[in-house]
């Protein structure tokens, strides 16, 4: 009863003004997360809200925008380029949410063939330096206690979901229930400085990064 029609015309009203000021105020450093925040509000908006005469154009903003970004947040080898798994986990999170919106509304076919292969290093990524008890390292700003179990493996069943055929990502994201145990002991990402040794992927496994 307290949403009126009143409330929702303020609501449209300062939606639309929002989305205006994030494409007339981007933030100054293209390659930052902050920027992608917008970026993806952006093209959520083009996709969520058709009724708007500019969700047309809001869409291919967004969607040009969010296309350099698969290759500007990363590097090379598939880590986010503030070296920080946090950050990293919630860049991949962000285009994880605009693939399955897309997905949902029906546009997935207007995004690049190739966009969750970008996706590919990074999802591994966060598989190679999680311990086999599903903890997290405290490296730069990552607090291990927000890196919970629970965190982890959904972000993983997500990271599944988009790479149906990776076995080994399933069976680490399923906590070996499904999928093809991993083999690898040594797992390298150069260009960003991450070296992860293991003696194996079970729970008694001793791992160092």
């Amino acid at each position: 009863d307290l949403f009126t029609s009143d409330v929702l015309s303020k609501f449209l009203v300062a939606y639309h003004q929002h989305i205006e000021s994030i494409i007339k105020n981007w933030w100054h450093d293209s390659a930052s997360n902050i920027r992608l925040s917008q970026e993806q509000a952006v093209i959520l908006a083009g996709i969520m809200m058709p009724e708007f005469k500019k969700a047309g154009e809001w869409f291919v903003t967004g969607n040009e925008a969010i296309t350099i970004q698969l290759t500007r947040q990363f590097n090379s080898d598939g880590v986010h380029n503030e070296f920080d798994p946090s950050y990293h986990l919630g860049a991949v999170a962000d285009f994880y949410n605009i693939y399955k919106v897309a997905q949902l509304n029906g546009k997935l076919g207007e995004f690049p063939s190739d966009y969750t292969e970008y996706l590919r290093n990074a999802a591994k990524f966060i598989m190679d330096i999680t311990y086999p008890d599903y903890s997290m390292d405290n490296i730069n700003d990552t607090r291990s206690s927000r890196m919970s179990k629970s965190v982890l493996t959904r972000n993983l069943r997500q990271y599944s979901e988009m790479f149906p055929d990776d076995e080994e990502l399933k069976w680490f994201a399923y906590e070996g229930k499904y999928g093809t145990r991993p083999q690898s002991t040594l797992i390298t990402y150069p260009t960003s400085g991450y070296y992860i040794m293991r003696n194996g992927w079970l729970s008694s496994s001793t791992m160092l990064i």
